[in-house]
């Protein structure tokens, strides 16, 4: 992976004044339209395109082709614990190995996926799967083995599906705005139509990991933005000219809207304005992945991703900017070392280290002569956290070999 550190600044009242840095990501060789890709916990990688499926590790910059019968319908998800689901016109396909062997996972019987389907991997082994054009819904609990049928039609191609607690919170909400909520241990599905909401087309949702939906819809007097939680009120939250292009993503409990050369952040009232540091001029599709990354794909073939998961950084409460350093090796095996710049304006007293689902595994105090020992750590990837008196002023992503 080539680092290209491009910075953005996160900088609202409820969330972090946090620097997120990207690195440029090595497309892979003869592909020029990446149209999906994701990133693991555990730190693989797996892209698609026109033409083939590619994966790799991290800090890997060679893509190792997997498929070249790949179609536009492509999706790819790896599930929390690092298994790889590749959806495909006619079938899904399933590694554990991100992608050196797979298994196929038959699609529910007697249902209507040959006119296309959407899959959502929403845990490990726990899947869903919605039909299009006839809009039927179907989850499994053991990968595949078994299909429940919901009985439910949607009438969106792609209604957005939630796994929360013990509960699937379905949003259906394209020109109506039907949500259901299915109970995992008894299968009793509740189901809500929200009245006095003018019909009209959604442009663009997101559902929170709190089962929170957010959505854009045309109005008679232009586009307005909502909320709805399950067994609350819908709560309307303005008009918001300024995001009439914008795409509506989350990650973790937080939202964003994304445009071509500015991004905005839900303050929880209104949406900040921040300078998106990439190329303004370049087509970008924006990607969050499973363990909460941003990707960005520029021109189909240009791949941008953050160095650090954006849920992790909007949780984080400094009030200042980031010290500027670097950290080597890394990947690493027995230590790491930082290497600071001349303008260092906190005295770093302090350090945790924190894996990808944000739990802190280590913490020490700190001084600027030392190595930090990570010989003890499982393979994975890690964020470094410093400190000065308690307020995080560095934070940085490693590789733990």
């Amino acid at each position: 992976m080539k680092s290209l550190l491009l910075p953005i600044l996160l900088c609202c009242s409820v969330f972090a004044h946090t620097q997120i840095y990207f690195e440029s990501v090595t497309a892979p060789h003869d592909s020029p339209n990446i149209s999906a890709i994701d990133e693991a916990y555990s730190g693989y990688q797996c892209a698609g395109s026109s033409i083939a499926i590619f994966s790799k590790y991290l800090l890997e910059d060679d893509w190792m082709k997997l498929d070249s019968s790949v179609n536009a319908a492509l999706q790819i998800q790896y599930s929390p614990n690092g298994n790889l689901y590749i959806k495909r016109d006619t079938n899904i396909l399933y590694s554990t190995n991100n992608g050196k062997n797979f298994t196929i996972i038959p699609l529910p019987p007697n249902s209507w996926t040959s006119l296309g389907f959407i899959l959502n991997v929403l845990d490990d082994g726990i899947l869903f799967l919605s039909t299009r054009i006839i809009g039927s819904g179907y989850y499994t609990l053991n990968n595949g083995q078994d299909w429940i049928s919901t009985g439910l039609h949607f009438l969106t191609d792609f209604p957005l599906v939630k796994l929360v607690g013990d509960d699937i919170m379905i949003g259906d909400i394209d020109y109506r705005y039907t949500f259901h909520r299915i109970d995992l241990p008894t299968k009793e599905i509740t189901s809500v139509e929200l009245e006095g909401v003018q019909e009209s087309w959604v442009r663009s949702a997101t559902v929170l990991d709190d089962g929170t939906f957010f959505f854009k819809l045309d109005h008679i007097y232009g586009p307005v933005y909502l909320k709805y939680r399950f067994g609350e009120m819908l709560d309307y939250l303005g008009p918001f000219p300024e995001l009439i292009n914008y795409e509506l993503l989350s990650s973790g409990n937080n939202l964003f809207a994304f445009g071509n050369s500015d991004y905005y952040v839900f303050s929880g009232e209104t949406f900040i304005r921040h300078i998106l540091q990439l190329d303004p001029f370049g087509s970008k599709e924006f990607i969050v992945s499973t363990n909460e990354h941003l990707y960005a794909v520029v021109d189909g073939h240009k791949i941008y991703r953050s160095t650090t998961p954006l849920s992790f950084l909007t949780r984080t409460q400094n009030t200042n900017p980031l010290l500027d350093l670097t950290l080597f090796p890394n990947p690493a095996t027995d230590y790491i070392s930082l290497n600071f710049s001349d303008n260092i304006s906190w005295v770093v007293d302090a350090y945790e280290i924190v894996d990808q689902a944000g739990r802190i595994v280590f913490q020490e105090e700190y001084s600027l002569v030392e190595k930090i020992q990570v010989a003890y750590l499982a393979s994975g990837i890690y964020n470094l956290l410093l400190k000065d008196k308690g307020q995080i002023v560095g934070i940085h992503s490693f590789v733990k070999h």
